[in-house]
Parts: structure tokens; C-alpha cells; sequence
């Protein structure tokens, strides 16, 4: 979720959700924005391409660093980590345009759908993952 304040029309709040079973075209990196008829809104909301590490571990993982990551993923089980979360609700958006599968980790002690984030789950191959932090220690794929 992403509020801003609009001068003429007071706080509003948008929420833009990527359903997993689509692969929207994120060909460009930087702060994601809406186009509404004439106005362009930033939601605050930064986008990234990442190469996932060959290591296949945590400590040699790529780190996302956005919310929204552009992943290629060259090998199946390339690596890409999660920070810890610094609040509840945060969200990621994964977009592997790789067609193999890789291993997302977690920092910090964190699990990710119950696993341990050292030992990391599979995210998709040619699709998307959403990411939610349920608390300050747990993530839920979607």
C-alpha cells in the first residue's frame, strides 16, 4: 500500500497488486508510476533488475533491494535473498523472466512459508512471486 498526499485531493491510498498468473512487462528499472488520464502518481514503490548468484546459497545470494525485482535466474536454483522485513505488511514482487526456477532465502533468522530462510524455497520459473511480511520475522510467498 502507498499513500501520498495530493494538495487538491487530500491523502489517498493505492494498492497495486500483480496477480502471479500474469507477467506484466517491467522492462524498466526505477520508481514505479501510475499513469491516470494527464497526472503520473508515484507510489513510492522502486523496481530493479537482478542477476540470481550461481552459489545457490544464502551467504552468496543476491540481495533484492526493491520491491519490485526483474530477476534472471541463468542456472535452476540460483540464489536471491530477502532482507529482514522492517514492517508488517511489507511487500516484494519477484519477476523471473528466466525459464528455470530459483531459491529465494531470507536474512536474519527469518522464515519464508515456515522454512527456515537459510534454507530457502523455490520461486517460479517465467512467473511471478508476491512476498508479504506476515510479522517482523516471517514472509509469505503468494
Amino acid at each position: 500500500m502507498s499513500t501520498f498526499t495530493d494538495p487538491v485531493r487530500s491523502t489517498v491510498s493505492l494498492e497495486v497488486l500483480v496477480p502471479s498468473d500474469t507477467r506484466p512487462d517491467f522492462s524498466t528499472t526505477g520508481v514505479v508510476t501510475v499513469h491516470i488520464g494527464s497526472d503520473y502518481i508515484s507510489l513510492g514503490e522502486s523496481l530493479a533488475s537482478i542477476t540470481a548468484s550461481t552459489t545457490h546459497t544464502l551467504a552468496g545470494a543476491t540481495a533484492i533491494t526493491t520491491n519490485i525485482s526483474k530477476v534472471t535466474t541463468a542456472n535452476a536454483s540460483d540464489a536471491i535473498f530477502l532482507p529482514v522485513p522492517s514492517l508488517t505488511g511489507q511487500k516484494f514482487v519477484i519477476n523471473n523472466v528466466s525459464a528455470n526456477a530459483g531459491t529465494l532465502f531470507a536474512a536474519g533468522g527469518v522464515t519464508i512459508n515456515g522454512t527456515a530462510g537459510a534454507t530457502g524455497v523455490s520461486y517460479a520459473a517465467s512467473a511471478n512471486t508476491n512476498v508479504i511480511a506476515t510479522s517482523l520475522t516471517t514472509y509469505v510467498t503468494y
